[in-house]
């Protein structure tokens, strides 16, 4: 369902309150029994042109919010909080894939917590590959973890015991 919010100080017609709360279906019946009336009052069909008219008219009276403007908010609220890096909304989704990733987050429950399917068999554009998709994996992180799983490892450990006990010159001679 459409939510209908005005603009500040814009006046409302009876039409456009009565638009409010439509169902996407009901507001394509709008659209057809605008065009009507329009071909009606020119006496012909109309063009394309003139029928995407029509149909932006009940979007904007329905309440529809255009993705410039959005995207113009969000960029004003980036800068606003200094990260004017920051252009679009959907960069907010590799902030948070990253995030979790720099948290250590189970790419399974990072999958999840994305919105994206689990046990996805449909290839990259699903699952693990589409949260892959989102996720920018910083050098920090990398080499923290590679640290991490090397740590564990009791061969590493003799190892850089014995690299902190010798110079390089020790092991060229």
């Amino acid at each position: 369902r459409c939510t209908f919010r005005p603009a500040k100080g814009a006046a409302l017609s009876d039409r456009c309150l009565q638009l409010a709360g439509m169902t996407k279906q009901r507001l394509e019946i709008e659209v057809s029994e605008r065009v009507s009336r329009k071909e009606v009052e020119l006496q012909r069909s109309l063009t394309r042109q003139e029928w995407l008219r029509e149909a932006q008219g009940v979007w904007r009276d329905a309440g529809m919010i255009k993705n410039e403007g959005v995207r113009k908010e969000f960029m004003r609220l980036t800068r606003k909080i200094g990260q004017p890096q920051l252009t679009a909304p959907k960069s907010l989704r590799h902030l948070f894939a990253t995030c979790l990733q720099d948290a250590n987050v189970d790419p399974l429950i990072r999958c999840e917590l994305m919105g994206h399917s689990v046990g996805s068999r449909n290839g990259a554009a699903h699952g693990l590959g589409m949260t892959a998709t989102y996720t920018h994996t910083r050098p920090e992180t990398k080499r923290r973890q590679l640290d991490e799983a090397l740590a564990i490892r009791p061969a590493v450990a003799i190892a850089c015991a014995w690299a902190m006990g010798h110079t390089r010159s020790d092991t060229l001679h």
